[in-house]
């Protein structure tokens, strides 16, 4: 059977969502329409913007360049070596005020490099693109700017292999037309297609690109996803105007998706004003059907014996109004009937009710009761449990801090990692003399400052009673391991003494022999000139020469290498998983940490710190060899140094 509310709401919601539907799709029809003209202006700015980015970035550099060009300083450097400290902060800075320039060098009158940032000068020696730029020789003695590309990775060591070359010829004068001049030098910078492609990045949709061409590429076919743009740079200064070709690939799933977002967009908010205009309509509904709602609400009032306050004004209709009088008369006597037996029964719940509540507040307490007395047990026995478990770790730990007398040193960590195994079994604690890569690390440290060990040790996992029983522990094996770095430390130097060298030397060879490490070197350093200081200074002098040197020398090895002084002006390297290559680039370290550094002997007087070092690898020497092998190499560099030293003074 049809409901009369229910065909008045159908009529009233089709009547307001159907015009609401017709207008909602031509507002989406006229929103893609805009959005298709919205996307091709788009399109046109992203490629002007990369355009005019480049543009400007080039000119920047190309004038950057010829300002430089004209700086007197850097055209004194060229000739006086005095001046080369000026030169290099120069260069840094011309590298600092692009962030464009892939590379720059600077180069002497005879085509020789000079200095380089983020370049390889070996290469460019090499390269056909110095053969290239020397060819306009003509163009630099008009003062002009000469311009090409170049294509090779080794010019740039961090950048694209390919790009623009601006060469500039460095001349300190007010260039005159049609005049001649005589370069005293070149500046030649670098700008990679792929820093420039950086710059054009935010124009960019994720999955689009850009590249560049240098000169104007005119045999590029018809692709619907690519824009190709013409740049020309015409400035004064310049040999030649700049050509370049930009090539915009297009990515049109991006450009699609924010399409399909915008459109997206718009039908919610459709969806959102016919939810509205439902809304609209069924409440009107609502206030149409009002009286018919009331009389249901009354009858349902009754049929929960509630009975509902009547208000005749309410309904609008005479027969609604007698219809809901006859109904509330019948309920009333009804209710007075229900009325009198419910007194009768409730007094006999009353009495039931009475009973139950006292059967279970005496079964609650019993309950409680119980497991109060097994909570408390269980608690006494795990107290006692533990208190055991306690006193016999503390004993193992007092047993275990009496029985390393007689160890080596480096059989140390297993003696400590045996007694961590069986104090702390649950929680994979490890000590060792190198530091492991973990974020859990706990370092000890002597009372020098000295890292003495390292444990790998997450102390937040332990508990309370773990945690100080680590502690104790961690006492016991400071002062332990405090001694032993005293015996083996030089106490000039601080750096490890000959002891150590000894131990540590037939213990790198014994894990070579193992197979537990696959290189070993020795490297023999001996401070120059440490005597003649003594004899004319005093030694408080030699031993500040002695303390930098070592100072000088440990900044230039890493954690696998290590400083021992062997004699009074005699250090030695012990350096594992050190090849020939890497031992003649620690080699290389020790020779540039020392230039330019000297100790003050008075106000105006210093003596120079220098050193001979020399070095032997196991992986072309023996074992047996290496220390006799480094000793020779490195009286072999001293002899070189002296004698060096004697024709500088003759």
């Amino acid at each position: 059977m049809m409901s009369l509310r229910n065909i008045l709401t159908l009529i009233v919601v089709l009547g307001s969502l159907l015009p609401a539907y017709w207008m909602g799709i031509s507002m989406i029809e006229k929103h893609q329409h805009d959005l298709l003209v919205e996307k091709e202006l788009k399109l046109a700015n992203s490629t002007k913007g990369i355009r005019d980015t480049v543009e400007k970035e080039l000119l920047f550099n190309a004038n950057l360049t010829q300002w430089y060009s004209k700086d007197r300083l850097m055209v004194q450097g060229m000739h006086n070596v005095l001046y080369s400290s000026v030169v290099r902060p120069k260069i840094e800075d011309f590298d600092e005020l692009s962030s464009s320039i892939s590379a720059a060098y600077i180069i002497d009158r005879d085509w020789q490099p000079m200095y380089e940032i983020n370049g390889s000068m070996y290469h460019l020696e090499k390269s056909k693109l110095l053969a290239t730029v020397r060819g306009a020789q003509d163009l630099y003695e008009k003062g002009l700017t000469f311009h090409t590309s170049y294509n090779d990775e080794n010019l740039v060591l961090d950048g694209g292999p390919s790009g623009i070359v601006f060469v500039s010829p460095l001349l300190p004068y007010t260039l005159v037309p049609e005049a001649y001049y005589e370069p005293q030098g070149y500046i030649m910078v670098l700008v990679s297609y792929e820093d420039l492609a950086k710059l054009s990045r935010p124009f960019l949709y994720q999955q689009e690109s850009v590249s560049f061409q240098y000169g104007k590429l005119n045999k590029l076919g018809y692709n619907a996803n690519r824009f190709v743009t013409y740049l020309t740079l015409n400035k004064e200064g310049f040999a030649s105007p700049v050509e370049l070709t930009i090539i915009h690939r297009i990515s049109d799933v991006e450009r699609n998706k924010e399409l399909a977002q915008s459109k997206e967009q718009m039908i919610r908010i459709i969806i959102v004003a016919l939810c509205v205009t439902l809304i609209l309509a069924i409440l009107v509904t609502r206030w149409l059907i009002q009286p018919i709602k009331e009389i249901e609400k009354v009858v349902r009032s009754f049929r929960r014996q509630i009975r509902p306050e009547i208000n005749p004004h309410k309904y609008q209709f005479s027969e609604f109004k007698q219809l809901v009088s006859l109904i509330d008369s019948l309920w009333q006597r009804v209710t007075k009937q229900m009325d009198q037996l419910e007194i009768r029964n409730t007094a006999l719940r009353e009495a039931n009710q009475q009973v139950q509540d006292t059967n279970l507040q005496l079964a609650d307490f019993n309950q409680r009761l119980e497991n109060t007395v097994a909570e408390q047990t269980a608690e006494l026995r795990a107290s006692l449990a533990r208190e055991e478990q306690y006193q016999s770790r503390l004993m193992t730990l007092i047993h275990f801090s009496a029985a390393h007398t007689g160890v080596s040193y480096h059989d140390i960590p297993n003696v400590i990692n045996s007694g961590l195994e069986t104090l702390f079994p649950n929680y994979g604690i490890r000590f060792g003399f190198a530091k492991p890569d973990s974020q859990t690390v706990i370092t000890l440290t002597s009372s020098e400052g000295n890292e003495l060990g390292y444990f790998d040790c997450d102390v937040l996992a332990l508990s309370c009673d773990d945690t100080i029983l680590f502690e104790l522990l961690k006492k016991l094996l400071h002062a332990w391991l405090e001694l032993e770095d005293f015996a083996r430390r030089d106490k000039l130097s601080t750096c490890l003494n000959r002891t150590a060298f000894d131990s540590d030397f037939e213990h790198a060879k014994a894990e070579m022999q193992n197979k537990s490490s696959d290189f070993l070197a020795v490297l023999i350093v001996d401070i120059n000139g440490l005597k003649t200081l003594n004899d004319n200074y005093g030694h408080d002098r030699g031993d500040t020469l002695i303390v930098k040197s070592a100072q000088l020398i440990r900044s230039a090895l890493s954690d696998r290498q290590y400083l021992y002084r062997i004699g009074g002006d005699e250090f030695a390297i012990v350096a594992r998983e050190c090849n020939q290559a890497q031992l003649r680039q620690l080699m290389a370290d020790l020779a540039r940490v020392q230039n330019g550094q000297w100790i003050d002997l008075n106000d105006d007087e210093q003596y120079p710190l220098t050193f001979s070092v020399g070095g032997a690898s196991s992986e072309t020497e023996s074992l047996s060899q290496l220390i006799s092998m480094a000793d020779s190499d490195m009286y072999r560099n001293k002899r070189k140094y002296y004698d060096i030293s004697d024709a500088a003074i003759l």
